[in-house]
């Protein structure tokens, strides 16, 4: 079994330039954007020995009205640990749960580890992960696509008034927040993230030359927008907005084939299209029509003895029952957001 240390995360990066291949959640940019908005400490778990960048765990120390305890990542789609045998991941939860005996600890897990559960880790949601392979001609990525998917993309094509814009400005974090205000409040009742993390997309990946801010316009109006990030040879479609009232000329469609294509002309490998939990069903029909190719995730969870359940149970109704008052029609987007920005950080 392999001895483990902990280091301040920051440090680790500084010595080893610490960086795996197509990892966005692991990058210094991503945890940088996380940690100023949130202000989180983060760690990391490697080997004692004198090449610690082969394998290594990177977490989040949250104490809020939660209590204590451990994310591994924070508002991230799934954690891929550098630590690439399964019984070194077990060895790693295994030491970190020692570590933090009365913490409770959060391992979103890009796989299955069945082995967690037998050291009291319960495996408490499944999600899955879509990736559209980009390599090939784009006929061959077209083949890849259902008939589903082509019928609405051929649809919005016909429509003369449908375009793509890429707006990498303050103004187009704006317009994408606006959508993302409206598509979270009326849609799935829950509150928007808070503006100020958007714009940080600018600052770590945007003006780096790192992602894009995709836009569908119909005339001048936008009615669809997706945030895409790179991180090597990978593309990353981070959050994605539409205007309910425009469905109907398939705007979502019609800017993921743009996407898609221009991916595939940049020399991309893949298009990452992030977490789908297991019972948004229309969801991943959608992101399977693009010839998506699904991978588990798995949400891995030890609960320290004593842990009061019922607390956090209390705490996670009192969340949900002011959500549900501020996203009533009423109330202006400006409060809305506001809320966003105050509460949002709960919901890691």
């Amino acid at each position: 079994m392999k001895s483990w240390k902990i280091e301040p995360l920051e440090e680790f990066f500084n010595e080893n330039g610490f960086s795996k291949a197509n990892n966005l959640f692991y990058s210094r940019e991503w945890i940088s954007l996380i940690k100023e908005e949130y202000g989180f400490n983060f760690k990391v778990i490697v080997k004692e020995d004198p090449h610690p960048e082969d394998s290594a765990l990177i977490f989040a120390e949250v104490d809020d009205i939660f209590g204590k305890r451990i994310v591994s990542l924070p508002f991230s789609d799934y954690t891929e640990p550098l630590a690439l045998e399964e019984l070194q991941i077990v060895s790693i939860l295994n030491f970190l749960k020692d570590k933090y005996h009365d913490w409770t600890i959060t391992f979103k897990f890009h796989g299955q580890l069945e082995e967690l559960e037998k050291i009291d880790y319960k495996n408490i949601r499944q999600a899955v992960c879509h990736r559209v392979n980009l390599i090939g001609s784009v006929d061959e990525l077209w083949s890849r696509t259902s008939n589903a998917f082509k019928g609405a993309v051929k649809q919005a094509q016909k429509n003369e008034l449908l375009r793509t814009e890429i707006i990498n400005t303050e103004n187009g974090i704006e317009i994408f927040h606006q959508l993302l205000t409206n598509l979270r409040r009326k849609k799935f009742n829950v509150l928007p993230q808070p503006k100020s993390f958007c714009l940080r997309f600018l600052k770590h990946f945007i003006h780096k030359g790192q992602g894009n801010i995709w836009f569908a316009f119909m005339n001048d109006k936008p009615i669809a927008s997706a945030l895409i990030l790179q991180k090597d040879s990978a593309l990353f479609y981070k959050m994605a907005v539409s205007d309910e009232e425009y469905l109907k000329f398939r705007p979502n469609n019609f800017l993921l084939w743009e996407i898609i294509k221009s991916g595939n002309k940049q020399g991309f490998e893949y298009l990452d299209l992030g977490l789908s939990q297991i019972n948004y069903t229309g969801l991943i029909r959608f992101k399977d029509s693009m010839g998506g190719v699904q991978t588990p995730i798995n949400y891995y969870r030890y609960t320290p003895k004593g842990y009061d359940i019922e607390r956090e149970g209390k705490i996670k109704n009192l969340l949900s029952g002011v959500t549900g008052l501020l996203i009533k029609p009423e109330i202006p987007d400006e409060v809305v957001q506001e809320a966003g920005n105050l509460l949002y950080k709960y919901f890691c």
